[in-house]
């Protein structure tokens, strides 16, 4: 009987374990939802500065690239790829 006992018992931490974890994943997924939102605003302000300005200096295509790098890490692409390619394709100086 206490053999049964004592598998009850861990069967009940296993179950709880499974379902804290699963509320940590969840609580992961809302926070990585919520950094590739933030991300891609990111990237956009950005990406609309240097075209503005009119070129993207390699320091700058450096950080816009480990920001896109990051973005795409949390599971993000589409049209922000677009603003990605666009930038590294950017002159490195003003022209003119």
């Amino acid at each position: 009987k206490g053999e049964h006992t004592e598998l009850v018992n861990h069967l009940k931490e296993y179950e709880e374990s499974r379902a804290e974890a699963a509320e940590l994943r969840g609580m992961q997924e809302a926070q990585n939802e919520c950094l590739r939102e933030l991300m891609g605003d990111l990237l956009d302000k950005e990406h609309a500065r240097l075209v503005a300005q009119g070129f993207a200096s390699p320091p700058e295509k450096q950080r816009f690239e480990r920001k896109y790098e990051a973005y795409h890490k949390l599971g993000g692409n589409g049209t922000r790829t677009a603003l990605y390619e666009d930038v590294l394709q950017m002159n490195s100086y003003k022209t003119g």
